[in-house]
This record gives structure tokens, sequence and C-alpha cells, in this order.
């Protein structure tokens, strides 16, 4: 679900009551299939009270997915998410370097591609990779800085567009 087809952007006023479980966003979360969080590199948004709602919602839900996912740029680590160089602007394109990372709540078709290839999980290195290790492999390369705001984030410091 996208949050901005579940709200009017140019008369929230209409669509947000007093009470956010009547709003136009609870009843989009509760059709949703599931929530996946698109996250910048600063990690925006588990600094907005509005997505901590979101975050809130979606966990309460057992039978949805909740899902990341982010944009590393080109040289970027896995423990870093800030890079240099990765946007390159020609005549009316843009052109992002790097690669986007996922942490999902299950399996992804890539992690069932395991035969035959080589993965390493921690130090070991995995001939004919089975599922889970293709997953942790893949989740493993997703930026620690931002996972570490997620684990940080405080409804009580969240801030909102307009008070």
């Amino acid at each position: 679900w996208v949050c901005a087809y579940a709200n009017n952007q140019h008369s929230l006023h209409a669509d947000v009551s007093a009470d956010p479980a009547d709003s136009s966003f609870r009843r989009a979360l509760n059709v949703a299939v599931g929530t996946l969080m698109v996250l910048d590199t600063a990690a925006t948004p588990f600094t907005r009270v509005w997505c901590a709602f979101e975050v809130c919602i979606s966990l309460r839900q057992h039978e949805k997915t909740f899902d990341f996912v982010t944009f590393v740029p080109e040289g970027v680590s896995a423990g870093d998410s800030h890079g240099s160089n990765s946007l390159e602007v020609r005549e009316d394109e843009i052109h992002l370097q790097g690669r986007v990372e996922l942490i999902t709540q299950g399996f992804v078709p890539g992690d069932y591609d395991g035969k035959g290839k080589v993965v390493k999980v921690g130090s070991v290195t995995r001939p004919n990779a089975k599922p889970m290790e293709m997953k942790s492999a893949r989740e493993a390369r997703f930026p620690m800085s931002i996972a570490l705001e997620a684990i940080q984030m405080s409804v009580q410091t969240a801030r909102a567009t307009v008070d």
C-alpha cells in the first residue's frame, strides 16, 4: 500500500480525524496485504509520527507481512548507509549507482535460487545454499545504521508535518 494513495495529500484534514483509528490511512492498512517501508539513508520514516503509527498497526496485524527496503549508494558497506558520488545527472536523466537491499518477513523468489551457488553466511562459505542461507546472506547486506534507527525509534520524539 502507498500512503499517498490512502490520503488526499492536498486536503489531509478531510482524511484525518481526532482518532487516527478512523482515518483513511488506517482503513488502507486494514485492507493491505502487508507493509513495505521504503527507507532513505537517514531512515527518516523512523522519525515521523505517522510512520510510527504505521509500524504499530502493521506489527499488530500478525497475518500480514512487514518488510523494509532501502537503496544503498555504490561503494557503501553493509555497516554504513552513506555514500558519495552515487548520483549522476545527464541532461534530463538521473542515474543512481548502487543496490537495493531488502529485509523481509518471509522469503523472496531469489532466496530459492541457491542451488549451485556459493554463499557466504557469516564466516562460513556454503555451496548449494538453502533458502534460509540465501535470505541470511541477502539481509546481512542491509545497512546496519538504518537497522539501528528502527530499533531506536521513539514515538515520543517523532515529528509531524503539522502539530
